[in-house]
């Protein structure tokens, strides 16, 4: 079952950073079900590989419908961008401690031309050589611990990157350098503090950097001149006898005893502490920063809060009165309705005026006429007593006989007017009555 894990890992690390997939975009990641396809493996068993305890090779990640998956580092994919998705973080300050780990094999290789990445993106580097952290990043085989004295490769512009697994990556040398020995891809020799045993009981030291690398031949008179004895080399323990012999017979490395590099190691020491101390009090600076960065953070949020509760409030209350709004409208609407219903149910109830009757018109035409002949009849009575006063000065100033006459005049008018009088009054009423019965 370690076997099928161990093999399924490694393709899953071949293809996220090497081949790559149909899936993968510019941060790394792909999706688990491809990469499962290109292993010929169940989705299950790459999640679950991808989530071995101890190992942090892949992250993954789940975007609600689908799993997606990438290598932590590693990548030699030019479409991979290491600076998307958070993939690396660049390391600017000195770390208290750098460490590279490499088979005892590969160490006179080293101490000659320095750390190289031998074809791959970066070289891998682990910020503590606890056994748990170097677990992490570098095999068992690798027996051999070489620490690196990062504060001067800064300086001397090599970058370094922190991986999401927490080891640290460097490309080496990115540019040509004057010197040979310095080449592109390499941290070189110049940059090693210290070599010790991996699995010695003390972590015993099996190289230390020597004054100078024998490289000056002098006038012979000094101890690095070509008359000098050669040094004696320090033995090493824990170390295979061709890795000795090879550094014996290599002029440019030069090995010391311990006791006359005390010295050396006293100030390398005090340098370190001295980092150290200097890391430290940049740490805490950062995080104080990151700290006064969160809390105003924080505060913004809470700014944020606060105006969207005050927005939500007023569009609540905007709400509110538009509800209310449309119910005054929604009443009136209602009571205009029921005002035209109460008219239209008045109008059925109220009887409609009949037609005009012609019976009536013509009743009102015999009043009119009825009521010409009653002021006519008062003109002629009006008049008639004006003849009588006017006759009643007559016979005063006559002479009998005309007194006789007039008086034998009015005994034979007045039936005739009288019965005039009597006609016109009769005529009018004849026509009320007959008015009246039309009607």
């Amino acid at each position: 079952m370690a076997e099928e894990e161990g093999r399924l890992m490694k393709q899953m690390a071949a293809f996220l950073r090497h081949k790559g997939l149909r899936s993968m975009q510019s941060d790394g990641y792909a999706l688990v079900d491809d990469l499962a396809k290109a292993c010929h493996a169940d989705p299950e068993d790459v999640l679950e590989a991808a989530r071995t305890p101890g190992k942090q090779r892949f992250q993954t990640l789940n975007d609600g419908s689908r799993f997606w998956i990438r290598a932590t580092h590693g990548h030699s994919l030019k479409s991979v961008d290491a600076t998307k998705g958070g993939l690396y973080t660049e390391i600017k300050n000195a770390l208290p401690l750098l460490v590279h780990a490499v088979a005892g094999d590969s160490l006179p290789i080293i101490l000659a031309n320095g750390i190289s990445r031998n074809g791959k993106p970066h070289m891998l580097f682990a910020d503590s050589d606890e056994e748990p952290v170097l677990s992490l990043g570098f095999q068992d085989s690798c027996n051999i611990l070489v620490y690196i004295n990062m504060a001067k490769a800064l300086f001397a512009g090599i970058p370094f990157s922190r991986a999401p697994d927490g080891m640290v990556i460097s490309p080496g040398i990115t540019e040509r350098r004057r010197r040979k020995t310095e080449k592109i891809g390499t941290i070189p020799a110049d940059f090693i503090l210290r070599v010790v045993n991996r699995y010695g009981a003390n972590r015993e030291e099996v190289w230390l950097p020597g004054r100078g690398k024998g490289q000056g031949k002098g006038k012979g008179q000094g101890p690095a001149g070509p008359g000098a004895p050669k040094q004696q080399a320090l033995p090493l323990t824990g170390i295979p006898n061709i890795i000795a012999e090879t550094l014996d017979g290599n002029a440019d490395v030069v090995l010391q005893p311990m006791p006359a590099a005390a010295k050396d190691v006293q100030q390398i020491e005090a340098q370190l502490r001295q980092e150290q101390e200097h890391t430290q009090q940049r740490q805490l600076q950062q995080r104080q920063q990151m700290l006064q960065a969160q809390i105003h953070q924080i505060q913004q949020q809470q700014q944020q809060m606060q105006e969207q509760v005050r927005l939500a409030q007023l569009l609540e209350l905007n709400q509110l009165r538009l509800q209310q709004s449309q119910l005054q409208q929604a009443q009136q609407q209602m009571m205009f309705q029921q005002q035209q219903q109460h008219h239209q149910v008045m109008q059925r109830n109220t009887p409609t005026n009949p037609p005009a009757d012609p019976n009536q018109s013509r009743l009102a035409m015999l009043q009119e006429a009825a009521q010409e002949v009653h002021h006519l009849t008062r003109q002629l009575e009006e008049a008639t007593a004006v003849l009588s006063t006017q006759g009643q000065g007559l016979s005063q100033s006559s002479m009998p006989a005309a007194m006789c006459g007039q008086q034998a005049f009015d005994s034979a008018q007045m039936p005739a007017m009288g019965m005039s009088r009597m006609g016109g009054t009769d005529a009018s009423s004849r026509l009320l009555v007959e008015a009246s019965g039309q009607a």
